[in-house]
């Protein structure tokens, strides 16, 4: 095969590998809750998903990785202290805190929620302010005894 052909080749085949790695990347962003069956037809789709009431009812909002405050104006569609129950995604945290922090990391009492569906505790119910989700790091299997 003659040189270019080889490039033009290799080309190819490194436009398919990525192209195939970013739609899988796609894919896995994608693979989070969805709330397309919420009580106000809404539909949401993101790894965290906070509502205004216990057992996953009212306003709600989706959040991907990043930190979120309230006097920013980032909990604006669910409202600030109003969250009561939140679905954490696998492979990711939600930390809910009361303020935001004059660090902008949270402040007052703050809970961090594993994956699952949760209600929020007594202390923190309708007084959030702030919101910090993570992706959780993949442990990496551990190697063989030989």
């Amino acid at each position: 095969m003659p040189t270019i052909h080889r490039v033009i080749f290799i080309a190819d085949i490194l436009v398919a590998v990525l192209a195939t790695a970013s739609s899988s990347a796609f894919a896995q962003e994608r693979d989070d809750f969805d709330c397309s069956k919420c009580d106000d037809g809404r539909s949401v789709s993101a790894p965290v998903i906070v509502y205004e009431h216990p057992d996953f009812q009212g306003r709600h909002q989706g959040f991907r990785p990043g930190s979120y405050r309230a006097d920013r104006g980032q909990l604006d569609e669910v409202g600030n202290d109003t969250i009561s129950s939140l679905k954490v995604a696998d492979g990711y945290t939600a930390r809910l805190c009361q303020h935001e922090g004059d660090d902008g990391r949270g402040a007052g009492v703050c809970q961090t929620f594993g994956p699952g569906q949760h209600n929020v505790s007594d202390e923190l119910n309708d007084e959030t302010s702030f919101i910090e989700v993570k992706a959780r790091a993949a442990r990496a299997p551990r190697p063989k005894r030989r």
